[in-house]
Formats: C-alpha cells, structure tokens, sequence
C-alpha cells in the first residue's frame, strides 16, 4: 500500500554517514533498546497541547469529492445495518431470527477502511485507483440499501404491522412505520401520496403512526419572488439570488452580518494540484456565476426556491428549502462542472460577536478560531471538518452541516 521501512541502499546510505565529518554522530539501536533512552529524557522535552494542525495538503479536504461522497454514505449506511440488525434481534426475542450479518458488516467495513488510506480518501491517487473503487462503492452502497430495506421488512412482520386498508370515505389515511437511526429524537413532516403529517421518532427506535391528512396551515409559510418565511425564519434574496437576510423571529436577530450577503457561488482561478492549492488564491481575480432563472413556489410543507445558474460551460442548479416549523434551511445543489483550473466556494458571514467555532472531528468535537491573532491562527486557513461546524456563543450561534464536505475556512 505504500511506505515500507529501509531498504539496501538506505542502510548502506546510514552506515556511510557515521564516519563522515562534520555530521552529527549516529548510532543503530533497535526500537526497544531507543525508547527506554527517550523515556529517561522525557522531562527536557517541549510540551504542546491543543490541535497538531497540519499546514500542507489543504486541498485533499474536497478533492475527488464523489469518493468523499460516497464514502460518508457508506459510514452512515453501515452503522444503520448494525443498529437494524441488533434492533431485529431485540424485537423477535431470539438472536436466530435473523442471521445478524457479522461477516458481511466485517467484510464491507475492511473495504471501506482500505478505501480510506492515505492517497484514495484525500483525492491524491491515479485514476484507475477511482475508477475502480467507485464502482465497488456503487456495489457495496446498493448492498448495504438491500439489507437495511430487508432488515427493516422484517422488523415490520414481527410486529404484526399490516398496512392499514383505505376506505372510500377517508382516501388520505395511511399508516406507516418510520425508523430514526441518529441518537437524538427528530421531528419531521411525512409525506406520503400527497398525503402529510407531521411526527417525532425516538433516538435510535421507530414508530407506527396512523394518521390522516394534516392540514398545513399556509398563513404561516409566506413567499413570494423575494423572500420566503416560516414560524421561525424569514429569508430575504437579492437580485442575484444570493442571501440578503437571514431573520431569526424567536430571537429577534439578523444572522448575517450587514452589508454582506450569504450563499455568494464564487470561482476562484485555481491552478494547484491534489494535494494543494494556493493560499493567496483569493486575491486574485474572481468571477461569479450567472443567474438565469429563479422560482419560488410552495411543495407540501416546504418552501422551495429554485435556482439556475451558469459558468462558462457548467451549470449548477440549487433548491434553497424553507420547511414549516423548521429552523433549517437546505442547500440541495446539483452542478455539472466542464471549467478546468477553477474552484468554487460558497460563504455565509454569520454575525456572531465573539464566537467560536466548534468542528466535529472523529469521536467528538474540537474548538478552533475564528480569527488570525496570531500566526498559528493564520496558518489554518482552510479546515477539516466532519459533518458540522458550529459558531457560537453564549447566547446564539449557527451550524453549517455538510453531507460529504469536509473543507472549511
């Protein structure tokens, strides 16, 4: 896979260097017999607590994004063939039930950690290295899906669910099983044949709910050609469709900072390779997109506005999604990309006074700066970030969630 230790030529190469002049003196010892001598010097050594930052290769944060892509799905997909599996088992009472699938779940993990070595994961690799591995991550993400949907049929048997028949008088009723695989409660509006309700799911369980049609009050979702409003959010779009206004109702205050405008689709001349690009690339000239049309109309309960835009010869496509009863706003973006040595960005300056960025990193969370005081705070200029970053303080804060971008400034 790469690295090795010394070969011929490097011992050879080592050997030589003990008898030269003017070089420090350099002895051979095997690693049990150095870090004894190491451990009894440990009291001279410097000390560095926080965050060993690295300042290189900032690039492979997003490069070969499809890779990244799916590479999360894969992460989340697996976690839920574990927890419907064991979910299964718990349900029907006996572990022979259902054949909790340890080979498969070993098999598919160990792929999908070879896919994550140093050079395929960050983007750095040839080209057969992805066109070969995408195609195993197609295979194995439509593996996953099957065995999920299966597991997840036969927790709906052991439960003795029938769907319920509809009757002539209430053509909107339905019943349904809805499953939650995060470890939070999540409330979401469901949609199902123009029919929608609205229904909170358990950390890590299900529900069955029957229901009919929940009417949606519209006198609460306002839009029109430049704005969109729910209880919570009001969003104001310029000429450009770029964010002009982002209004919390409940707490009374603009997220985005004055005169400056959210969601701004930026290219940037980008002449680096896979593992960087340039620092000072944002000096230099930058171009926008066109905007060519722009439709804001209400789907259920959601306020969608949708969004063309061209670049030279790439077109990229946004719905920004307004929800009833939802402090989220969604970015579903779609782009067709046929400009070479060109990078797009987008930004959201939140007006956040004296707040401090929180990024989910794995098994937790770490706090880094918003500010370049000091030159350890200028060189991160760009970030690595699972899912979330979050700028806060205490009193208010935004989160930016992502669902395969991991570049962050």
């Amino acid at each position: 896979m790469g690295g090795g230790g010394p070969g011929a030529e490097h011992l050879e190469r080592l050997n030589r260097m003990k008898y030269m002049a003017n070089t420090a003196r350099i002895i051979q010892r095997k690693v049990s017999e150095f870090f004894p001598v190491w451990a009894s010097e440990s009291d001279i050594f410097p000390c560095r607590e926080g965050e060993l930052y690295l300042e290189k290769h900032q690039r492979t944060y997003t490069t070969e994004g499809l890779s990244k892509w799916y590479n999360r799905k894969m992460e989340v997909n697996l976690l839920k063939m574990e927890f419907i599996s064991v979910l299964s088992m718990i349900n029907t009472g006996s572990a022979d039930s259902l054949n909790y699938p340890t080979d498969e779940l070993e098999k598919l993990w160990k792929e999908v950690l070879l896919y994550q070595f140093h050079d395929i994961l960050p983007g750095a690799s040839i080209k057969r290295v992805y066109d070969e591995s995408r195609k195993r991550y197609g295979s194995m993400l439509a593996e996953t899906n099957h065995y999920i949907e299966k597991a997840e049929k036969e927790l709906i048997i052991s439960e003795g669910f029938i769907p319920q028949e509809k009757d002539n008088k209430n053509e909107d009723d339905f019943t349904l099983m809805a499953f939650n695989y995060l470890s939070w409660d999540i409330t979401k509006w469901i949609f199902l044949n123009d029919t929608g309700t609205r229904i909170t799911v358990p950390s890590l369980g299900y529900v069955v709910h029957t229901a009919c049609h929940d009417f949606i009050d519209e006198s609460n979702l306002k839009w029109d050609d430049t704005y969109m409003e729910n209880e919570l959010i009001t969003i104001k779009f310029a000429n450009d469709s770029s964010l002009l206004s982002v209004f919390d109702k409940e707490n009374q205050c603009e997220i985005l900072v004055s005169g400056q405008s959210g969601n701004m689709l930026v290219v940037y001349s980008d002449f680096g390779d896979a593992w960087d690009f340039p620092v000072e690339y944002r000096k230099g000239v930058t171009e926008k997109f066109i905007l060519l049309e722009t439709t804001i109309k209400r789907d259920g309960p959601e306020i969608v506005n949708h969004q063309v835009y061209k670049y030279k010869e790439s077109i990229l496509e946004q719905d920004v999604v307004l929800t009833a009863n939802d402090r989220r706003i969604d970015f579903r973006t779609r782009i067709s990309w046929a400009t070479p040595a060109k990078m797009v960005r987008t930004s959201f300056p939140v007006d956040v006074p004296n707040g401090s960025a929180l990024c989910e990193i794995q098994f937790g969370a770490i706090e880094r700066p918003v500010h370049s005081d000091t030159s350890w705070d200028l060189a991160k200029d760009e970030i690595s970030a699972h899912s979330w970053v979050d700028i806060s303080n205490n009193k208010f804060g935004v989160a930016l969630l992502n669902d395969s971008k991991y570049g962050h400034r």
